[in-house]
């Protein structure tokens, strides 16, 4: 979905992990930076952790590098 074409009601936000120092999980953002990832989410959602940084928090994985 581009922000063009976004269903009425829904924004896109970064991950939480953007601002690791900051976030509740900033233990599982990625080891060599913040997490750039975003995602559409409905429009009364302030925060969300993305699906790659979920993972690492379920499977318990810190300081993960993306090669």
């Amino acid at each position: 979905m581009t922000k063009d074409n976004k269903r009425k009601g829904m924004k896109t936000i970064k991950c939480m992990n953007h601002d690791p120092e900051n976030s509740k999980w900033g233990e599982y953002a990625p080891e060599d930076g913040p997490c750039l990832e975003t995602m559409d989410v409905d429009e009364r959602t302030d925060r969300a952790l993305c699906w790659r940084c979920t993972s690492r928090s379920v499977s318990m994985v810190k300081s993960f590098r993306a090669d």
